[in-house]
């Protein structure tokens, strides 16, 4: 009987672990939804795990993806994501972003920040902006073959 008991208790304490682990180290996703934004922002070469970024107490972060990723937004622009990504996030703001760019006129605009409003989500590229439904950035993003870029 006392090793079924150390065995369950064994269990039990390995299962509250792996939670506290998971809970410490949120995926960059789990993190962008917890400020509000849809997760599909970030294109899917995201790792899966909370090492993939840094996250400081007054919101400065830096994500890095295994690769430079481009894709196009449906019926919109195309999207460039460098291998490294910065700036500040805070409840339904991203600001100051780096590594980030927007193909528009045959040249690329670095965009600057990212707002929820309602249902929306307003991009700004230096003194200009455009809104577009949040409903586009569910799903996230396959970045594009080397033969499509």
């Amino acid at each position: 009987m006392v090793p079924s008991i150390f065995v369950f208790l064994s269990f039990v304490a390995m299962a509250w672990l792996s939670i506290a682990i998971a809970e410490e180290n949120p995926t960059a996703y789990e993190v962008l939804a917890s400020y509000g934004f849809p997760d599909g922002l970030l294109p899917r070469i995201v790792e899966n795990s909370g090492e993939d970024y840094s996250l400081d107490t007054d919101g400065a972060f830096k994500l890095h993806l295994e690769k430079t990723c481009k894709f196009n937004i449906p019926n919109s622009y195309e999207v460039r994501y460098s291998s490294q990504i910065s700036g500040i996030i805070s409840p339904e703001k991203l600001r100051n972003l780096s590594g980030i760019s927007v193909h528009i006129l045959y040249v690329w605009w670095n965009i600057d920040g990212i707002t929820v409003n309602g249902d929306d989500l307003v991009f700004q590229v230096g003194p200009f902006s455009a809104s577009f439904p949040a409903d586009n950035f569910i799903d996230n993003p396959m970045c594009l073959s080397r033969s499509e870029q």
